[in-house]
């Protein structure tokens, strides 16, 4: 076979080739309903119009952190409030010296978890504290955190979907974690 006779074979084959491959890809793909045939990955929906506002906030935090259960008496600060995103919360844990506690609840619009930032910043990175879903009768994580008394200590409060948040902060006894 000479060289030419090759090099046309070749070309031959290259372009069988490039047709198969162009009727392949023009062929119309299998219509499922009209998507396209894909079916969208499940997706937890955000619904925030589930979650409290306003004094209902108030309300919520009450149930979340029943004065009876969590601090009671020795409670020295307790507050609520809510979160957004790009419009974060910031907590002021500015006490008297001694070794307090700070426990902490939330719920979101779709119980994604909530970032916790300490100022000034600490060596240790919080974990994410997770809420629950808005709507939901099931509190979601209890954050507790221990710290020093002092002034200008702060814990910034930020999420990815509206949320709600409340706090007790009392006083560290030998007992506590």
């Amino acid at each position: 076979m000479s060289p030419l006779s090759r090099r046309a074979g070749a070309a031959a084959s290259v372009a069988i080739a490039v047709g198969v491959l162009a009727g392949c890809s023009a062929s119309e793909p299998q219509s499922n309903g009209g998507d396209g045939g894909f079916t969208p990955l499940p997706t937890k929906s955000v619904d925030a119009s589930l979650l409290p506002t306003g004094a209902a906030v108030e309300a919520w935090a009450l149930v979340a952190l029943p004065d009876d259960k969590v601090g009671g008496s020795t409670e020295v600060a307790r507050g609520a409030g809510e979160v957004e995103p790009g419009k974060d919360a910031v907590i002021d844990l500015t006490q008297d010296e001694g070794q307090w506690q700070l426990t902490l609840v939330c719920q979101s619009a779709d119980g994604s978890a909530m970032t916790m930032t300490p100022a000034p910043v600490e060596t240790n990175e919080l974990q994410p504290l997770r809420c629950s879903t808005a709507g939901d009768a099931a509190r979601g994580d209890l954050g507790s955190i221990a710290f020093s008394g002092g002034s200008g200590h702060s814990l910034t409060l930020s999420t990815t979907v509206p949320a709600v948040y409340t706090y007790v902060i009392t006083p560290q006894t030998a007992n506590q974690d």
